[in-house]
């Protein structure tokens, strides 16, 4: 995907950061998932893995 928007925001003590892709589709993922998370940017191409959602969000499970 390309990260048109990252933001993170902090929920019982775990990082979450929340991305919406080129296309509006929206994400997140936890801190837990990748260390990288802190360093990507908007415009930068990332690979994603997840599970499907019928919710607004889909929870990221691994970046590569």
């Amino acid at each position: 995907i390309t990260v048109k928007k990252i933001s993170q925001a902090s929920i019982k003590g775990t990082t979450y950061y929340y991305i919406e892709d080129s296309e509006s589709k929206k994400y997140k993922a936890s801190i837990e998932i990748s260390e990288n998370l802190p360093f990507i940017n908007n415009g930068d191409s990332i690979e994603i893995g997840y599970y499907e959602s019928e919710g607004n969000i889909t929870e990221i499970v691994k970046i590569n």
